[in-house]
C-alpha cells in the first residue's frame, strides 16, 4: 500500500499542466461528484503510511524519481546475463517497478524476491493477467476467459474471482494487475480483443468490470482498466497498426466509453490507454499525443544532435578543431520550449549553432514557446463555452505582442546611432550580442516570444539589445499578462479582468458581473492587491539595490562590484534582474554580476512573493466567486465579450501595471535612449 501511495505521489508531483484543442467537439457539462480511489481510501487516516511516503519522497534526488515513473519489463530467466540485467535497471536506473513478461512461476518467484532485495525503494511489481495468472506463467491454475465470465448472471461471483486474483497475485509478490479488460467487443472481425471482453452489452461488461475490479482491489491489488476510449469494435490490431475509431461522439458515449466512465464513477484505480485514433475527439489525423516529437523531428533535420555518441570535432571559423559535447540535444530542447522553461543544453542556450541551427529551427522553436500559452485562452473559451469572450481576450494580447515585436525589430534592424556616427555600416542591424546566423530581426522577435511567456531561453543576449528594446523585454514581464507561459497570462488576465468589471459597471451603471457571477467589494481588493503586488516587489527591489550601491559602495566591493555601466544603463540591468525573477523568465541582462549573497538572497524573495502570493489571491478569488449565486445574464449584466470591454481591459493593465513603472523606465531605458 505505501508503494502505491508513494508511486502516485510521485506521478502527481510530474504532472504537467496541459491546454485543450478548440478544435475539439463540444462535451455536454455532467457534473460528477470526486470519488476518492478505492485503494487510497484506507491509507487517508494511516499516519504511519504517510509518514512513510513523505520520507522516501523527500530524500529522492530528481534521477530518482524519474526512475520511478517507469516500469520496466523483464523476462523471468535466472541466467546470468538476465540477472546482470535486472541489477542494471534497479540499481543504476532506479526504475520504479518490474513487469515480468511470462514463463515459469518458479522464477518470476526468484527474481521478484531479488529485486526487491536489491532495491533501495521497494518495487512495484506488475502483472498482465486479465483471465489470472495463467495468462503469462505456465503451472498456475487455469480460469476461463473473460467472454465465459461474462455470461455469468451474479455479479457477485464475478467479484469473488477478483477477490481470488488478488490473492495469488501477492502470494507472487504482486501489486498490480493490467486487468479487466473494458472494451466492448461487437466486432466479429476484432483481431485482438474478442475473448479477452466480457461481451457485447455495454452495460453487461461494465457490470462485470467492476466486480471484478473492486474484487481485486478490496484484495488489496490495484486494477487497471484497458483500452481506453474502447477497443472493441475494430479489425485492426493495434500492436501491428494504428486503428481508427470513425464513430461519432454519442455513439462513443453510449458503447466504448460506457465502461470507463462506470469504472472512474467506483473509485477504481487504474486505466490503460490504448494505442488507437478518435476522429471526434481530434479532427487532424496522425497527430502524435506529443508535440515534443513533432519539433524533434525538424530540429534533426535542421542538424541538432540526437544521440549519445560523446563529443564531436567540428572544424570553427578561424579553421581550429574544436570538440563539441553532444547528446540528446533535440529531445530535450522541444520538451524545454513547450514547457516555457529556458534552460539549454549548451553553455549559450539558444544562441549555440547545434541548439537553433537555422531561421527554420529559430521559428519553430519560437512556435513551441507560444503554442501552449495561446492555446490555454482557447481552453478556457471551450470549457466556459464562451468563445467569443475567448476570441476577445486572445486579440488583446496578440495585438499587445505584436506591438513589442514591431518595435523590438524596428529598433534592432535600425542599429545603433552611436556606431553610425563612427561611419561603421549597419546594413543588418544592431549585431552586439548576436548571431549572424539569425541576424537581428530574428533576435528581436526571440526576446519578445520569450519575454511574454515566461520563457528564460534566449538566442542573443538581452543586455546588448537597444534600450528601446529592453523596455518592451521589461514590459511584457512587468505586466506579466500576454499570454504569460502555461496557463499564466491568462491568470493575471483574470485579475485585471475583475478590477476592469467593477470598473465599467460603476462607470456605465450596469451589475458588476462575470461568468455569472456578482463581482464585489471584496474580490475587488483582492484583485487589486495582486495587480499592485508585482510591480511593488519589483521596484521595492530594484530601489534597494540602487540604495547599496550608491550609499555603501564598500558592501557592493566586496561582493566583487556589480556593475560594469554604472549609468542609466546599470539601472536597466538591476531591474532586469528583479522583473526576470518576478515575471518567472529566467534571462537577465547579463553584464550584471549577480551571483552574490545580495543578489541570491534578493532574488530569492522576490521569487517566492511574486509567484506564491498572487496565486493565493487568485484562487481566493475564484472561491469567493464559486460560493455566489449564478445570476443568468439580462439586459442589465454588463458584456465582457465585447471590443468595447477589450479596450477597456487593455486600459486598466496599461495604466495599473504599465504606468507603474514608467518612472523607473525614464531613468534607465528611455534616459538611455535620449542618451545615444
Amino acid at each position: 500500500m505505501k508503494r502505491l501511495l508513494l508511486f502516485v505521489l510521485i506521478i502527481m508531483g510530474f504532472c504537467g499542466r496541459f491546454a485543450s484543442d478548440a478544435k475539439r467537439c463540444p462535451v455536454a457539462q455532467v457534473v460528477v461528484e470526486p470519488v476518492e480511489p478505492l485503494l487510497v481510501r484506507p491509507v487517508q487516516d494511516d499516519m504511519q503510511c504517510r509518514l512513510w511516503v513523505d520520507s522516501v519522497l523527500d530524500r529522492l534526488s530528481l534521477k530518482e524519481r524519474v526512475g520511478q515513473l517507469f516500469i520496466y519489463t523483464i523476462a523471468p530467466h535466472q541466467d546470468k546475463s538476465n540477472r546482470e540485467l535486472l541489477r542494471k535497471v534497479i540499481e543504476d536506473y532506479k526504475v520504479g517497478g518490474l513487469l515480468f513478461s511470462g514463463g515459469l512461476m518458479q522464477n518470476q518467484v526468484v527474481l521478484t524476491n531479488e529485486a526487491q532485495r536489491m532495491a533501495d525503494i521497494p518495487l512495484l511489481i506488475t502483472f498482465d493477467g486479465e483471465w489470472g495468472l495463467s495468462m503469462r506463467l505456465r503451472d498456475t491454475p487455469a480460469f476461463p476467459k473473460n467472454m465465459v465470465l461474462g455470461c455469468i448472471q451474479n455479479d457477485s461471483l464475478l467479484y469473488e474471482y477478483g477477490r481470488e486474483m488478488a490473492r495469488q497475485c501477492k502470494e507472487l509478490g504482486v501489486q498490480v494487475n493490467f486487468a479487466p479488460v473494458a472494451d466492448v467487443n461487437i466486432n466479429p472481425k476484432n483481431p485482438v480483443i474478442n475473448t479477452r471482453s466480457f461481451g457485447e452489452d455495454p452495460v453487461n461488461v461494465a457490470n462485470k468490470v467492476i466486480a471484478y475490479a473492486r474484487g481485486l482491489e478490496d484484495g488489496g491489488v490495484l486494477s487497471v482498466a484497458k483500452h481506453f476510449p474502447g477497443h472493441g469494435d475494430t479489425d485492426v490490431d493495434s500492436h501491428k497498426a494504428l486503428p481508427v475509431l470513425t464513430f461519432t461522439r454519442e455513439r462513443l458515449d453510449s458503447v466504448e466509453l460506457y465502461p470507463f466512465k462506470k469504472v472512474i464513477e467506483e473509485g477504481l484505480g487504474g486505466i490503460m490507454v490504448g494505442h488507437l485514433e478518435v476522429p471526434a475527439f481530434e479532427k487532424e489525423p496522425g497527430l502524435p499525443s506529443s508535440l515534443s516529437l513533432i519539433v524533434g523531428f525538424i530540429l534533426i533535420t535542421q542538424g541538432t544532435p540526437m544521440g549519445f555518441d560523446g563529443k564531436m570535432e567540428v572544424t570553427t571559423l578561424e579553421g581550429q578543431e574544436q570538440m563539441v559535447s553532444q547528446g540528446p540535444v533535440a529531445a530535450i530542447v522541444p520538451i524545454k520550449q513547450l514547457g516555457t522553461n529556458g534552460g539549454g543544453y549548451f553553455g549559450v542556450n539558444s544562441s549555440h549553432p547545434l541548439e537553433n541551427p537555422t531561421y527554420l529551427s529559430n521559428i519553430v522553436e519560437c512556435w513551441s514557446i507560444l503554442i501552449i500559452p495561446m492555446a490555454m485562452v482557447f481552453a478556457l473559451g471551450f470549457y466556459t463555452k464562451r468563445m467569443k469572450l475567448a476570441y476577445s481576450i486572445y486579440g488583446v494580447m496578440l495585438c499587445a505582442y505584436l506591438a513589442g515585436v514591431g518595435i523590438n525589430v524596428y529598433q534592432e534592424m535600425n542599429g545603433n546611432p552611436r556606431i553610425d556616427d563612427m561611419g561603421i555600416a549597419q546594413d543588418n542591424g544592431a549585431m552586439e550580442g548576436k548571431e549572424i546566423r539569425l541576424g537581428a530581426g530574428a533576435t528581436a522577435l526571440w526576446s519578445i516570444t520569450t519575454t511574454v511567456t515566461s520563457n528564460g531561453s534566449v538566442n542573443g543576449m538581452h543586455d546588448s539589445t537597444m534600450p528601446l528594446s529592453g523596455m518592451m523585454e521589461m514590459l511584457n514581464m512587468q505586466i506579466n499578462t500576454w499570454f504569460g507561459g502555461v496557463g499564466v497570462g491568462w491568470m493575471n488576465y483574470y485579475t485585471f479582468i475583475i478590477i476592469a468589471v467593477f470598473i465599467s459597471g460603476l462607470m456605465v451603471g450596469r451589475t458588476p458581473e462575470f461568468l455569472g457571477k456578482k463581482v464585489e467589494a471584496r474580490e475587488m481588493k483582492i484583485a487589486t492587491i495582486v495587480a499592485l503586488l508585482h510591480p511593488f516587489v519589483i521596484l521595492v527591489g530594484t530601489a534597494l539595490s540602487c540604495y547599496l550601491f550608491a550609499h555603501h559602495p564598500e558592501f557592493v566591493e566586496s561582493e566583487g562590484g556589480w556593475l560594469n555601466n554604472p549609468g542609466f544603463h546599470g539601472l536597466s540591468e538591476q531591474f532586469y534582474e528583479f522583473t526576470s525573477c518576478a515575471a518567472n523568465n529566467g534571462s537577465g541582462f547579463e553584464g550584471l554580476g549577480d551571483n552574490t549573497y545580495f543578489w541570491n538572497y534578493a532574488c530569492g524573495w522576490v521569487l517566492i512573493l511574486s509567484r506564491f502570493l498572487p496565486i493565493v489571491g487568485q484562487v481566493a478569488i475564484a472561491g469567493l466567486l464559486a460560493q455566489k449565486r449564478f445570476i443568468p445574464e439580462s439586459a442589465g449584466t454588463l458584456k465582457t465579450d465585447t471590443f468595447t470591454f477589450a479596450v477597456m481591459t487593455f486600459a486598466v493593465i496599461f495604466i495599473v501595471a504599465a504606468l507603474s513603472f514608467f518612472p523607473a523606465h525614464a531613468l534607465s531605458t528611455i534616459a538611455e535612449h535620449f542618451s545615444l
